[in-house]
């Protein structure tokens, strides 16, 4: 892997600038860290381009260009700036519209272009840095802490050699540390390639199908907990990143019958799951994609059913199945309606 330019803008919406900084020798370690982390990070996302002529994407075609096909490299800087301008415009509008609720992020952009034998990749992040005070002087500075480095968003445009003249975009891909959408849509001006819509609709039916297969018929209750838990997460019309969303829900459940091997492969199977019916491991839920199928009958008795229409809070006491003293079985259901809970009450 060979960098061949790198460049790090600090983006300044209170004085509406951008400003170009020296990257020192010591800081590689800083962009190490860095490329280890796009390259082992699943959690992101497939982007395709909307229009070629939008400004990141031109100025970033227009680099690969010139770096590998025309040996010039006379213009990469100019190209790195327009790309930050852009940014601090699309983060001036965004915190405009967002100052009563909540504040951007602040931070710097990282670009870097990097070949690896004939596969190229311009990577486009923005990083966290930290205001800190010089021991000498006490004069306020900002910069990048050695010790903890959070990245708030990256996009990782890749191309592949076609012939000595002709470079082509193989795969563009994004990672977002929350919901926000101005990264891809008004700051870099891609679509996901597979829709929120789609993904919901997905994931759902696909982790559906392996708790029905890996442990429905091997613990009734831990799938109904499970799968009730995992409907609380995609009800919410919010950013999801599928592994901590799997990690959450699972990695510190209490099994009622499970044991931890069948829990362990549990976990294994649905991890794997985005990649097998390819469906993103970052995406914004959309419950309306799941209203039917969440969505639960079940047979209690003749002419009785007991209907599921969404996520229960506190799924193991809302409803209880057990035993009388004479071997009936039952199942018990928690009520909050008065009207319900008197058609069907009775004093002992």
């Amino acid at each position: 892997m060979n960098i061949k330019f790198k460049s790090i803008y600090n983006i300044k919406r209170e004085s509406k600038d951008v400003e170009k900084k020296s990257i020192p020798d010591d800081f590689e370690d800083y962009i190490k860290d860095f490329l280890e982390f796009v390259e082992d990070n699943e959690t992101n996302r497939e982007y395709k381009i909307k229009s070629n002529s939008s400004l990141v994407v031109d100025c970033v075609n227009h680099a690969i260009q010139d770096t590998f096909i025309n040996n010039n490299m006379d213009n990469l800087q100019e190209y790195a700036q327009k790309i930050a301008e852009k940014l601090l415009e699309e983060e001036i509008k965004i915190q405009d519209r967002v100052k009563h609720l909540s504040n951007v992020k602040k931070g710097s952009l990282l670009q870097i272009i990097i070949q690896d034998n004939t596969d190229f990749e311009y990577l486009i992040a923005k990083v966290e840095h930290n205001r800190y005070f010089d021991q000498a002087d006490f004069s306020a500075h900002e910069g990048f802490s050695a010790d903890q480095k959070k990245i708030w968003k990256t996009c990782s445009f890749k191309y592949r050699t076609i012939d000595e003249n002709n470079i082509v975009i193989s795969e563009i891909k994004i990672y977002v540390d929350t919901g926000a959408k101005y990264w891809a849509d008004s700051f870099l001006e891609l679509d996901a390639l597979t829709t929120d819509e789609e993904n919901t609709k997905k994931a759902f039916q696909s982790i559906d199908k392996t708790l029905t297969k890996k442990i429905k018929y091997k613990s009734g209750i831990d799938y109904s907990i499970i799968r009730n838990n995992f409907v609380g997460y995609l009800r919410k019309p919010e950013s999801i990143d599928y592994d901590s969303m799997i990690d959450h829900i699972l990695e510190d459940y209490e099994a009622v019958n499970l044991d931890g091997h069948e829990l362990k492969d549990l976990i294994s199977s649905l991890k794997l799951l985005p990649d097998q019916k390819k469906f993103d491991r970052q995406f914004n839920a959309v419950p309306s994609q799941i209203r039917t199928k969440i969505r639960k009958i079940y047979k209690v008795n003749v002419g009785i059913e007991m209907r599921i229409q969404g996520h229960i809070n506190n799924f193991d006491r809302a409803i209880v199945a057990g035993y009388d003293e004479r071997g009936n079985r039952y199942i018990k259901i928690q009520t909050d309606d008065d009207e319900t809970f008197n058609d069907f009450y009775r004093e002992e």
